[in-house]
């Protein structure tokens, strides 16, 4: 199920935890002058966290395990002057829905960034990933009207 453009909600609710996550999420925006424009929308059945900034094309920011949308802080703060920033909580992360991937796990994010492009109306966007390692902490892929898996 994805939830009609019309019904894309604000904030919840939050329990304890979520609520302590949502306030070390704002620390990190306003280190960048950025108030929380943080928005909630189901996808294939999971509550999907989202930060949205600007206008203009489309930029889709992913981050990688162990972090959350506001990992991209800085990076809003600049694309947001020329581009509408989208940059997601994958599903068990930060204040997404705590619901585990279905195997095969390479299906189940295509479903979900699928899933969550359509709920927003994203035809085509650029898109910015970041994957741990050793050496060099943040490795930037960009694609147009693409979304790469692995």
């Amino acid at each position: 199920m994805i939830t009609p453009q019309s019904q894309i909600g604000e904030r919840p609710e939050f329990s304890a935890a979520e609520q302590r996550i949502f306030d070390s999420m704002t620390v990190l925006l306003d280190r960048a002058g950025l108030g929380y424009q943080g928005r909630f929308v189901e996808v294939n059945s999971q509550r999907i966290h989202y930060l949205d900034y600007g206008s203009g094309p489309p930029v889709l920011l992913l981050h990688g395990g162990g972090a959350g949308s506001a990992i991209w802080f800085r990076q809003i703060a600049t694309l947001a002057e020329s581009h509408r920033v989208i940059a997601p909580d994958h599903p068990v992360f930060r204040l997404s829905s705590q619901d585990a991937y279905e195997a095969p796990i390479v299906d189940s994010i295509f479903r979900y960034l699928t899933g969550f492009m359509d709920a927003l109306g994203l035809d085509g966007v650029d898109v910015g990933g970041c994957r741990w390692e050793r050496k060099r902490p943040c490795r930037w892929r960009s694609t147009a009207r693409n979304v790469l898996i692995g």
